[in-house]
């Protein structure tokens, strides 16, 4: 397995949004309009977290994993 962690956040995350999360090795920060710019995927081993609904559907084009995609559609 080769897991990855990302978060995901809009150009301009809200005051205090990444400037309070604790330090964490490995974390792979992406902003939107990287991301919209890049071929990146998420793999079904990879974690991925977004800071803003502004990030979700971006995010969730990207996400391989069907089961994923439609947990997130229903928590939505």
């Amino acid at each position: 397995m080769n897991k990855k962690i990302y978060l995901v956040s809009p150009e301009r995350a809200e005051s205090g949004t990444l400037e309070t999360l604790p330090q964490t090795n490995g974390i792979i920060f992406l902003k939107n309009d990287d991301l919209i710019k890049s071929d990146q995927v998420f793999k079904e081993d990879d974690l991925v977290c977004i800071t803003s609904e502004a990030s979700l559907d971006i995010t969730r084009e990207r996400i391989i994993d069907k089961t994923k995609k439609a947990a997130i559609e229903l928590l939505k």
